[in-house]
């Protein structure tokens, strides 16, 4: 919570054992994903802290989703008496975030399709830093999240495998919340990142169009 905190989310609520930041207005984007970032590299220092102490730890770990839509968030309940209220969400955004991050191994983020719309336009999300083999488009795997309508563009996910570089990950972090987007030595990555998403989003529209294909011919048999 207090991570969610830190990056101005502007509503918070703990349901059974996951937590929920719904971010609105200026830089919504940039706060959430700086917020999921932050929580999976915060993930992974804990548990290797906690395996230092205790070798024998059982698996552990976060899971993080981001997903994007209109949503109503209200607390109901009696009036002028918190302590019988409840918050309640209409809209997708929620069950598509919980949904993401269920089908996330642990230390890891995955976002729905509008929310990777969003990450690879900015190269401070989408390619990694020079450290190590760097810039690389690495970072990111498709990955498709299951349990959502069939057809959702929204399925056709991003699951994030790196965390905030010790060196680098302070400065892209800000980077992003200033609103920066492009990086000087990512120019040549870019390009790569947006034949690969066109090639992509043919790939999609071929099974979009199979699968509508196949449901028609479903109903004239049926």
């Amino acid at each position: 919570m207090r991570i969610f905190d830190e990056f101005d989310a502007d509503f918070l609520a703990i349901q059974g054992d996951g937590a929920f930041g719904l971010f609105w207005g200026e830089r919504r984007y940039e706060r959430a994903l700086c917020a999921g970032i932050t929580i999976k590299t915060f993930s992974r220092d804990m548990v290797e802290r906690l395996k230092k102490r205790w070798p024998d730890l059982p698996e552990t770990g976060f899971k993080v989703g981001v997903a994007s839509s209109r949503l109503l968030a209200k607390k109901i309940g009696t009036p002028r008496n918190p302590a019988q209220q409840e918050p309640v969400w209409a809209g997708k955004a929620v069950n598509y975030a919980a949904k993401a991050a269920q089908g996330a191994d642990r230390h890891i983020m995955v976002v729905t399709g509008s929310i990777w719309d969003r990450v690879e336009k900015n190269d401070y999300l989408a390619i990694s830093c020079p450290c190590g083999i760097g810039p690389s488009l690495g970072i990111w795997e498709d990955t498709e999240i299951e349990r959502l309508p069939d057809g959702d563009p929204e399925t056709q996910g991003r699951a994030l495998t790196a965390a905030w570089c010790s060196v680098h990950g302070e400065e892209y972090c800000a980077s992003v919340l200033e609103g920066r987007r492009h990086r000087g030595d990512a120019d040549n990555l870019r390009k790569a990142l947006a034949a690969s998403q066109m090639r992509n989003a043919i790939r999609l529209k071929a099974k979009n169009e199979r699968s509508a294909l196949l449901a028609r011919r479903r109903g004239l048999v049926s």
